[in-house]
């Protein structure tokens, strides 16, 4: 299946549930500070928006091939998203809580 923008944002806002939902902490590409967004799953599909509500996704995480660990990090309750043969950077997330990380 081939997506583009436009769609990926329809799906990204559309009313169907969503698989979870919540706030994360997302770090910089480049060392910059941890940014507070709001991440919706929806089937292997991470999405991340600026603020609950937005119409329009910051960025897209296709999920397919990634394992998730748990990290040392300045963030209490940080994990990893990183991706086979690193074929891309790793995603450094954090929670507010171990309920929120779960």
């Amino acid at each position: 299946m081939k997506l583009n923008e436009r769609s990926l944002a329809f799906y990204a806002t559309c009313d169907a549930p969503v698989d979870n939902a919540g706030f994360l902490y997302k770090r910089g590409g480049r060392g910059t500070g941890s940014h507070r967004r709001w991440f919706v799953l929806r089937g292997n599909i991470l999405f991340y928006f600026e603020a609950e509500g937005s119409r329009e996704p910051l960025g897209v995480i296709l999920l397919e091939g990634c394992t998730v660990e748990l990290v040392d990090a300045r963030e209490e309750f940080a994990f990893a998203v990183r991706f086979a043969g690193g074929r891309s950077r790793p995603y450094v997330l954090a929670a507010d809580s171990q309920a929120a990380l779960e």
